[in-house]
């Protein structure tokens, strides 16, 4: 019997696990079909069942390419063809698609179009995310972009849920941001300690954004009721959850770089957590 081939020319991811997904229901559907079982396990009560099930696997594989062996194959062979199958398109598919120009571009862009630092975490970025994560945190920082939050209160929040979530870049950096936009450098402090701040309008940015994080966006009956009574509605709270999960999926993200080897900036070191343990020495040697 002459094996029918199969054509791999995966294009994109979609297609590459499309690709897969539908190998694989095929493999299953053959090994229902071709895996036999014993009469004596069969019920005479699921035989009609058994028999329609396996007429609709034979309908459905028809006209599909399919592996066929020479000899029936039992369902782990099935699934270990499978596997390799599912390897052999990854293998097929090109470890990235964009070039060091590409790259050169983008910090290009972020240096001389956005005037931002070119920080250690961008390297390790694809050009394509570095583009995303900016232009996310631009429009999200921009004045009027939200109906209630300044792009102040932004950063207050921005900086409380860094301080809840542990992260010492976004920490690092948004404390910083939060000084320059002219609040109290006790207040500062306090947020980045995960605390409440003295001035009453930063202290009811933090305690929204602590509710919003505390249940991944889900606010309590009490904790409504309290939030009403510092002046948060549905809709201000809606903004607050949104700017909250903003911060949080970009935390997560810097973590996981910081856990992958990259180092924190030297200008951001005196702004973050560890400024008067961690890098005391090394901050009271460059003041010298």
């Amino acid at each position: 019997m002459v094996r029918k081939p199969i054509n791999i020319n995966p294009v994109t991811t979609h297609d590459i696990i499309a690709q897969i997904i539908r190998k694989a229901l095929e493999y299953r559907h053959k090994a229902f079909i071709s895996w036999e079982i014993p009469n004596e396990t069969k019920r005479k009560t699921s035989l009609g069942v058994l028999e329609k099930s396996r007429k609709q696997c034979d309908e459905e594989a028809h006209n599909r390419t399919l592996i066929t062996p020479t000899t029936p194959l039992t369902p782990p062979q099935l699934f270990l063809r499978s596997v390799l199958a599912a390897a052999a398109l990854f293998a097929s598919t090109p470890a990235h698609a964009y070039t060091q120009a590409d790259s050169d571009a983008a910090a290009k862009w972020i240096t001389e179009d956005l005037k931002f630092p070119m920080l250690n975490a961008f390297t390790r970025m694809t050009p394509k995310l570095v583009r995303v994560v900016m232009e996310n945190y631009m429009n999200v920082v921009k004045p009027d972009t939200f109906e209630y939050l300044s792009a102040s209160d932004v950063e207050t929040i921005f900086t409380a849920v860094s301080a809840a979530n542990n992260c010492e870049l976004c920490l690092s950096f948004h404390a910083m941001a939060l000084g320059g936009t002219g609040m109290d450098a006790a207040d500062v402090d306090a947020i980045s300690a995960g605390g409440l701040p003295a001035d009453e309008s930063a202290k009811k940015l933090v305690v929204a954004a602590k509710y919003a994080l505390a249940h991944k966006g889900i606010i309590l009956p009490r904790e409504k009721l309290h939030l009403a009574e510092l002046g948060f509605d549905e809709e201000m709270m809606v903004e607050v959850v949104y700017v909250v999960g903003q911060m949080t999926a970009m935390n997560q993200m810097y973590v996981h770089l910081i856990s992958e080897g990259i180092d924190v900036e030297d200008f951001l070191k005196a702004h973050g957590p560890f400024a008067k343990t961690v890098y005391k020495e090394a901050l009271a040697k460059a003041e010298l």
